[in-house]
C-alpha cells in the first residue's frame, strides 16, 4: 500500500506538467452538450464529437434514463441533456428509426420521474436554472412538454436566481459561478463578449459551459475546440467520448485527493516520498501566494472556500503553514455560516467543515475564535435537525469531513 501511495503521488508531480490532472468520474450530462457541438469546414457541418454521441446511445439505460449518480436530481439533468441530444441528431436524420425509439423511451422516463421531484432537498449546482432552460430547449427543438407537481415551484426560484443576473457582469472581469452554466443563458447573453474570460481555453473549466459557448459565437475559437479536444483525450475517458463536469483539477487532486487524504490516513510523509511532497506543496503554495489565499480546483479558476481551505489545510500538514484570514473574509456570509462560493444562494455543511478544520490547523496565525464558535454552532444545529444534505458531495463524504474536525 505505501509503494502505491507513493506512485500516486508521484503521479500527481508528472501531472502537473502535463496540466491534464483529474481523476473525475465522466458526467453523462457534460457528454451530452459535446455530442450536439458540430462544426462547418468548407461550407459543410459536421459532428465534432461523434464519439461522445456514440457514448450517450451506449449508456442509456433500461429504464429509458441515463445514470443518477447520488441523487434523482442527477439523473434528471443527466436525461434531460441526453434526451436533447437525442432530438438534435434526430431532426439531422429524421430517418433514424432506432434514435425515435430512444427518444420514447427517454421521454416516458422523464416523464415519470419529474412527478416525485423534490425541491427541498440538496440539488446539484446550477439545477434551478439548468432545468428550466433545458425544457425550453426541449420544446422548442422537438416540441417535446412535460408538466410536473414542482414545475411552478421550480421557475420561482430559477426567477428569485436569475432576478440577480446582469449581462454586463460576465462581459467585464466579475467573477460569477454562472460561467459554469452558461448553456443555461443561451438566448440571453452575447457569447461573443466572453471570449476574454476564457481560461486556458475553457469556460471556468466547464466542458458543457465551454461547448454552449462554441455553439453561441459567431467566429469559431480553436482555443476553445483545442480544449475540448484535451478534455475529450486527456481527461478519465481517456478517448471514449465521455468527459467529466470540470476539467483540469490540479488544485483540488493534490490538496483533496491525495495529500489531505493520505496523512489524514495515516500516511507519513516518508512513506509518501518527500520530495514528491515537497513538490507538490510547493505548487500550492505559488498558487496560494498569487492568488492571496483565495483558490479554485485548479489555477486561476474562480475561489472556493473547500478548496481556498484545504489548501491550507495541506500546507499545515506539510509544515508550510499559511494564515485562513483571506478565506475567512471572503466565505464568510452576513450569518453564522460560509458558503462554498461568495454569491452562492445557500450554505454548504460541508464547506463549513473544511472552513472550520483551516481555521483551527491556523489558530496560532490568526485569532478566529468568534468564527470558530459560530461555525461549530452552526454544524452543531445542522446535524442534530438533520441538515446535512449537501450539493458537493455525498452523504457519506460530509460525514467524513464532519469527523475530521
Amino acid at each position: 500500500m505505501g509503494k502505491r501511495a507513493q506512485r500516486l503521488c508521484q503521479g500527481l508531480v508528472d501531472g502537473l506538467a502535463g496540466s491534464s490532472l483529474c481523476s473525475l468520474t465522466t458526467a453523462v450530462y457534460d457528454t451530452a452538450w459535446l455530442a450536439i457541438l458540430s462544426k462547418t469546414d468548407g461550407g459543410r457541418a459536421h459532428w465534432l464529437f461523434p464519439e461522445s454521441f456514440r457514448f450517450i446511445l451506449d449508456h442509456q439505460l433500461s429504464s429509458g434514463g441515463w445514470a443518477s449518480y447520488s441523487t434523482k436530481a442527477d439523473g434528471i439533468l443527466n436525461s434531460l441533456a441526453a434526451l436533447l441530444a437525442l432530438i438534435i441528431h434526430r431532426n439531422v436524420t429524421p430517418s433514424n428509426h432506432s434514435l425515435q425509439t430512444a427518444i420514447q423511451a427517454a421521454i416516458a422516463y422523464l416523464n415519470a420521474t419529474l412527478q416525485t421531484l423534490d425541491l427541498d432537498g440538496s440539488l446539484p449546482v446550477g439545477f434551478e436554472i439548468l432545468v428550466p432552460a433545458m425544457l425550453e430547449m426541449l420544446k422548442t427543438q422537438g416540441g417535446v412538454q412535460f408538466s410536473f407537481p414542482a414545475q411552478s415551484q421550480l421557475l420561482v426560484i430559477e426567477a428569485t436566481k436569475m432576478n440577480s443576473f446582469q449581462p454586463d457582469l460576465l462581459y467585464d472581469s466579475k467573477e460569477s459561478t454562472f460561467f459554469h452554466s452558461l448553456e443555461a443563458l443561451i438566448g440571453k447573453i452575447n457569447f461573443d463578449r466572453l471570449r476574454h474570460r476564457k481560461v486556458f481555453g475553457s469556460m471556468m473549466a466547464s466542458p458543457a459551459s465551454t461547448a454552449a459557448y462554441l455553439m453561441n459565437i459567431t467566429s469559431w475559437d480553436e482555443e476553445a475546440e483545442t480544449y475540448l479536444r484535451t478534455v475529450v483525450a486527456k481527461g478519465p475517458g481517456k478517448g471514449n467520448g465521455a468527459v467529466p463536469s470540470v476539467f483540469p483539477t490540479p488544485i483540488f487532486e493534490i490538496s483533496w485527493q491525495a495529500i489531505s487524504t493520505l496523512l489524514d490516513s495515516g500516511y507519513s510523509t516518508a512513506s509518501l516520498g518527500r520530495e514528491n511532497l515537497n513538490d507538490l506543496a510547493s505548487y500550492l503554495e505559488k498558487h496560494y501566494h498569487a492568488q492571496t489565499g483565495l483558490l479554485g480546483f485548479a489555477p486561476s479558476i474562480q475561489a472556493d472556500a473547500d478548496d481556498s481551505s484545504r489548501v491550507v489545510i495541506c500546507l499545515s500538514a506539510l509544515g508550510r503553514q499559511r494564515k485562513a484570514k483571506s478565506l475567512v473574509a471572503h466565505f464568510k456570509s452576513e450569518n453564522t455560516h460560509f458558503r462554498t462560493y461568495a454569491d452562492e444562494r445557500n450554505a454548504s455543511f460541508s464547506a463549513n467543515c473544511n472552513v472550520l478544520r483551516a481555521m483551527l490547523e491556523t489558530h496560532g496565525l490568526d485569532n478566529h475564535s468568534a468564527e470558530i464558535r459560530t461555525t461549530s454552532e452552526y454544524l452543531c444545529e445542522s446535524w442534530w435537525n438533520g441538515l446535512i444534505e449537501d450539493k458537493w458531495v455525498s452523504l457519506t463524504a460530509t460525514i467524513k469531513i464532519l469527523d475530521q474536525n
